[in-house]
């Protein structure tokens, strides 16, 4: 019995001697596929090109090597340009510039296969990867970061696609000068760390990171302190064909801002506790973009003007045409004519003009939900929203009839203390000044006394429609008219005595 057992011990061992070697090269295939996908991603980036890629697998581990080229249309567009520049100017004595060539890096990856691929933990993969920059800059980032790389992931892929991967910068301080005259400026950069989460073919993400904090003093005696970033991303793809366009959230926290120096004086900038968060859920057919920006201090000097608010939305946007929308400013902006100044507008943008006016047929609805700040008058507070209404392709042609179908509205609030500061006043003198300022507040007057303004207390409102091809102004049509305040007579030329012609002498 014992002599069986021991047979079946060994023959057992040697199975699995013989198989993990082709465990290992089967889940090495399958990682490389898997890591695959994200280059597919990349071909629909037209600002993003791979030059190079090489794969070597092995039994037990591989490795890759993939260049890719930044901006590679645009640079040979304008280093064409500038070459086209120099040829009309042979007699110039002036050194030739550098010429533009394409940005290039490079990611180094070695992938250590499953199924224990650290000796430790089940595994299909585990992959190190480290970005090497561009070739033109390696000197100056050596002297900046030594022999650290300027990015590096550390990647564990599941056995069904998914994975998790590590992601940092190092820290650095460094010095340089930017101008001769000035004094140098230094940096302080405490580098940067993610960590990402990702199901099979980057379906769907999850990533969360912090940034310490930046420092930068120098120069003319600004001094700027960025502390305390950290970012939340959760996103999904809506369409396999869009590898592009994500729904989910974004949220990008600042715990502090500082500038200062000699050239703000007392007006030194302090923000604190800012949030950027932008939302895209998807509603069966349709999508919404909800953007807030929000700090809870703004100070410029003593002064606060926290909390301040930016709510922007866009609503009821059909997924499908916004994608064909989306993809097509991708690849304007990434068009090297782009950047040609006597390039023509309106070719530039015709490519968005049919997603964007099939867009308009479903009735989107566009809202500046909340710009709200304090001052030392009071609040500030204005909301708007716009959209079309049943509108209709063969309304496009017709804008009388375009007019008539657009729905707008907004709402303002602000003190009327702060619509009798000097704010846009321009004049040589004081008595110009005054005369401004007396005009404005006979304008004031005269909307009131119309009922386009509404006072409350300190405070100021209007709510502005424009509904039905008419302008209304608190439910009154407007009258522009009254925005015709006169200004003061100009004082009457003092008369002058009639003057007599003279004679003409008598000849003698």
């Amino acid at each position: 019995m014992k002599k069986t057992l021991l047979i079946f011990v060994a023959v057992a061992l040697l199975v699995l001697v013989l198989a993990y070697p082709a465990s290992a090269w089967y889940l090495g295939k399958q990682v490389e596929m898997a890591v695959n996908e994200p280059y597919k991603q990349i071909e629909s980036l037209p600002y993003i090109k791979i030059v190079n890629r090489g794969y070597r697998r092995g039994v037990f581990s591989s490795d890759e090597t993939v260049t890719f080229e930044l901006f590679g249309d645009l640079m040979r567009f304008m280093e064409n340009a500038q070459k086209r520049s120099a040829s009309a100017r042979p007699e110039s004595t002036a050194p030739p510039a550098e010429p533009f060539k394409p940005i290039q890096v490079t990611v180094r990856s070695h992938i250590r296969h499953g199924p224990l691929p650290d000796a430790k933990k089940w595994a299909a993969a585990i992959v190190d990867s480290e970005l090497e920059a561009d070739e033109r800059v390696k000197p100056a980032l050596a002297t900046v970061l030594g022999d650290r790389k300027l990015l590096t992931a550390h990647s564990v892929y599941g056995f069904e696609g998914e994975g998790e991967s590590l992601v940092s910068s190092p820290a650095f301080v460094t010095t340089f000068q930017a101008d001769g005259s000035d004094p140098p400026i230094q940096v302080s950069w405490e580098g940067v760390n993610a960590n990402v989460r990702f199901t099979k073919g980057f379906a769907s993400y999850t990533m969360q990171g912090d940034a310490p904090k930046l420092d930068i003093a120098g120069g003319k005696g600004v001094h700027m302190v960025m502390a305390g970033m950290h970012f939340d991303v959760d996103g999904r793809r809506i369409f396999e064909d869009e590898p592009l366009l994500h729904a989910g959230r974004q949220k990008i926290t600042i715990a502090q801002v500082s500038i200062d120096g000699p050239a703000l004086g007392d007006k030194s900038i302090l923000l604190k506790q800012m949030s950027y968060d932008v939302n895209v859920p998807v509603n069966g057919e349709f999508l919404d973009i909800v953007a807030k920006v929000a700090v809870r201090d703004a100070l410029v000097g003593e002064t606060n003007f926290g909390p301040a608010h930016y709510d922007f939305s866009m609503k009821r946007l059909h997924a499908r045409t916004f994608a064909q929308l989306h993809r097509a400013m991708v690849k304007m902006y990434s068009d090297p004519a782009a950047s040609n100044a006597a390039s023509n507008p309106s070719a530039e943008f015709g490519t968005l003009a049919k997603p964007a006016l099939k867009l308009l047929e479903y009735n989107p609805e566009i809202s500046l939900d909340r710009l709200s700040f304090k001052s030392p008058e009071g609040e500030v507070l204005v909301a708007a929203q716009a959209k079309f209404i049943d509108i209709k392709p063969e309304d496009f042609e017709q804008p009388s009839v375009l007019m008539v179908k657009l729905d707008a509205s907004a709402d303002i609030s602000l003190p009327e203390g702060l619509m009798m500061m000097p704010l846009g006043i321009k004049a040589d003198t004081a008595e110009a000044a005054q005369t401004q300022m007396a005009m404005r507040q006979r304008q004031i007057a005269a909307l009131v006394e119309e009922g386009y303004i509404q006072r409350e207390g300190t405070m100021v409102k209007s709510r502005l429609e424009f509904r039905n091809g008419q302008f209304t102004v608190n439910g009154k049509p407007f009258d522009p008219a009254t925005m015709k305040a006169t200004a003061p007579p100009e004082p009457a030329a003092r008369k002058q005595p009639p003057t007599v012609p003279r004679k003409p002498p008598r000849k003698k």
